[in-house]
């Protein structure tokens, strides 16, 4: 009979959910490690101290210190790791890729080289209007491959 049966009962492998959290603390370690190690290289590249880097970022120098050690377990934030690519004057898809914070809509322009040198360069000198006359432009392009066949 329908209220006859017995409940549902759910059971969790201990040892799998501890395989699981082990595998994912790797991982984001092995992040973390190349985030760290790359945030350090950027920083004595530019002749930043620690604190002078912490100070443009607007973090805590302890903080930027463990990052770069490997000592946090986590990533920082998609916006702080933005504001320390602004500071470093890099690119901040790069460590937004290393940190494994790139939005899943970029990653297919992230991954293609000549596009990452348009829009860097696009950023840098393009209007408003720019924007639209390259929009129309690639409307046209786009519309004179469909003629000739050779666009699917």
């Amino acid at each position: 009979m329908p209220g006859d049966e017995a409940p549902k009962i759910f059971c969790v492998d201990f040892k799998s959910t501890q395989r699981y959290t082990a595998v994912r603390a790797e991982r984001v370690t092995r992040l973390m490690s190349s985030f760290g190690n790359r945030l350090r290289e950027l920083r004595r590249e530019k002749g930043f101290t620690l604190r002078q880097l912490a100070d443009l970022a607007g973090v805590d120098f302890t903080y930027l210190s463990k990052v770069e050690n490997d000592r946090v377990p986590y990533t920082p934030a998609a916006d702080t790791i933005r504001t320390l690519a602004r500071a470093l004057g890099v690119d901040p898809i790069e460590l937004l890729t290393l940190a494994n914070k790139l939005p899943a809509e970029l990653e297919h322009l992230n991954s293609n080289v000549q596009a990452r040198k348009f829009f860097a360069r696009a950023q840098e000198i393009a209007s408003p209007e720019d924007w639209d006359e390259l929009l129309n432009l690639l409307e046209k392009r786009r519309a004179a491959r469909q003629e000739e066949g050779t666009e699917k």
